[in-house]
């Protein structure tokens, strides 16, 4: 039995460890992918303007700027308070 704990304990934290070795490459990788998405998204909708596909190119800028994509999950900052979060 001690033997199963040990080996499941051993196994949380490889994966923990594979899981986030991103973070020693780009610990701000996913912020950045982020905003970049929601800054491109932007600039899409301000060339946009006075054309027809205005609206949806408002539509993708506003979910873009309000959800963050990756970042978006029940623990993240932006979705408390929320009432789909």
């Amino acid at each position: 039995m001690i033997a199963l704990a040990f080996a499941l304990c051993v196994g949380i934290g490889l994966a923990w460890c594979v899981h986030m070795a991103g973070a020693l490459v780009a610990p701000r990788g996913p912020e950045q992918r982020a905003v970049v998405r929601a800054g491109d998204a932007v600039m899409a909708y301000v060339q946009a303007i006075g054309t027809p596909r205005q609206d949806a190119a408002r539509h993708q800028a506003a979910q873009a700027l309000y959800r963050p994509g990756p970042l978006w999950s029940p623990t993240s900052p932006w979705t408390h308070g929320r009432a789909d979060a």
